[in-house]
């Protein structure tokens, strides 16, 4: 091989291994997708937000947020996510099943509450290689409204199913599992 070949061979490498999404996350014992060195940011200042009794958080509940799905044919499939936080400040992000005790397919994460019913919350989601996702939102009675950015200067914006996601509790008998992460 000449010179020339041969540098055009190591590019060539270097321009493959840097285009190749590299997983910074694994699967646990249960199933659960987690980041293989967790940095969520609400973790950490200063500890895991910890629930008050006069929070408007429902540990014994789901909110669910329903939305349609419209497929490439015309035909749409009505569908459901799901949130579901513990008194420790994690939460869980799911799709609806049947068993909302089952923490091995959805995101997990951290929220945080603050004055006002302020909500913020934290997810590691796994796209290519797993990102942290924040959203930001306020709670209302048994609602919550997530959006995807804060609003500093006039406060959040009057809500729809445009420009937010709307969950609402649910009520859930025999809620039981604890955090792993």
């Amino acid at each position: 091989m000449g010179r020339k070949q041969l540098l055009v061979a190591f590019f060539s490498i270097i321009l493959t291994v840097s285009c190749i999404p590299f997983k910074n996350y694994y699967y646990d014992a249960n199933g659960i997708t987690k980041p293989k060195k967790a940095n969520f940011d609400l973790a950490k200042a200063p500890n895991p937000y910890q629930l008050k009794e006069t929070d408007l958080i429902d540990t014994n509940a789901v909110y669910v947020h329903k939305f349609t799905t419209t497929f490439k044919d015309g035909s749409k499939k009505l569908e459901e996510t799901y949130l579901r936080f513990f008194k420790n400040g994690r939460f869980f992000s799911g799709i609806k099943e049947n068993n909302y005790n089952d923490f091995s397919h959805g995101s997990i994460g951290y929220y945080t509450l603050n004055k006002n019913n302020g909500i913020i919350i934290e997810a590691f989601r796994v796209y290519e290689t797993g990102k942290y996702v924040k959203e930001y939102g306020y709670i209302k009675k048994d609602t919550i409204y997530l959006f995807k950015y804060p609003f500093k200067n006039k406060g959040f914006p009057k809500p729809n199913n445009t420009n937010c996601k709307i969950y609402i509790l649910k009520k859930i008998a025999n809620l039981s599992g604890t955090t792993s992460w």
